[in-house]
């Protein structure tokens, strides 16, 4: 009998060789996936909320301490569930753990609102105040603009503009054609600051009976009033008083004082429309 040799398939050979390894390698990797516990859906949700909750940057700032409250729970729930499968337990933990991250979500958002009204009344402060330095830059400039104006003189009774008596005929009430211009400059002036009001104070020197020098001072006083009041001024704006010789600003004795006390005096109102009296 003849035998003949048999040829082994080089490629089949190596196969019989190599799968007692490849079988080896998969039996370990299917002992490392039974190893392994299955999801658990309720704990997947906490990790997915809290992961949310965590990229949030509101809730980051303004809830950390509320985050690792939710974060420690979660921590705990994935530990028994590794360690014990409880369902129940890591149902309850995950269920603590989703309240958490409600309770940081809330508290983030009423930290951020009233971090944003906090922010909104500083600015609505900063806004008063720098309002209110604007307003009281433009009133100085325009008291200023209204002294410049009148050539009026700044005392503790406000703006006063002197009138002398070369503005009337000598012994009388009577404006002479200066005085009328004194008087439209002051109207013009005061039809640019309708918020102000006049008093017009008459008065006059000690020579001559007091009764003669109270009726004089009164009625130039009316006098100035009449030529306002000509100039579309309303009369409601215009205040009038005689003192006669009560109120000398210079010595009766010598001609020179007695020409300064025979005068004038308008008194400028505050914005407000406020006069004060003597």
């Amino acid at each position: 009998m003849r035998f003949e040799p048999v040829l082994v398939n080089q490629e089949k050979l190596e196969m019989k060789i190599i799968s007692p390894h490849l079988l080896l390698i998969a039996v370990v990797l299917l002992a490392a996936c039974q190893s392994l516990p299955p999801l658990n859906p309720d704990l997947e949700l906490a990790k997915r909320q809290y992961a949310e909750a965590s990229s949030d940057a509101m809730v980051a700032e303004n809830a950390a301490s509320e985050l690792e409250r939710a974060r420690l729970v979660l921590n705990q729930g994935e530990k028994i569930w590794l360690k014990d499968r409880d369902v129940d337990e890591v149902r309850h933990l995950s269920y603590l753990t989703q309240q958490r991250i409600k309770i940081a979500r809330e508290t983030a958002a009423s930290r951020n609102a009233d971090k944003q009204a906090s922010q909104a009344s500083l600015e609505r402060a900063r806004l008063l105040a720098s309002d209110a330095q604007q307003q009281a830059d433009s009133k100085s400039r325009r008291v200023a603009m209204l002294e410049q104006a009148l050539a009026a003189k700044q005392t503790d009774r406000g703006l006063v503009v002197t009138l002398n008596d070369v503005l009337f005929d000598f012994g009388r009430a009577n404006l002479r054609p200066s005085g009328l211009t004194a008087v439209r400059k002051l109207a013009m002036v005061m039809r640019d600051y309708p918020e102000r009001r006049v008093l017009v104070e008459g008065h006059a020197d000690s020579t001559g009976p007091t009764e003669y020098n109270q009726t004089l001072s009164e009625r130039r006083a009316e006098e100035i009033k009449k030529a306002l009041i000509a100039q579309n001024i309303e009369s409601t704006r215009i205040e009038v008083r005689g003192y006669g010789a009560s109120y000398p600003v210079a010595d009766n004795n010598d001609a020179s004082g007695r020409q300064q006390n025979r005068r004038v005096e308008i008194v400028v109102s505050d914005a407000q429309g406020q006069l004060k009296a003597r």
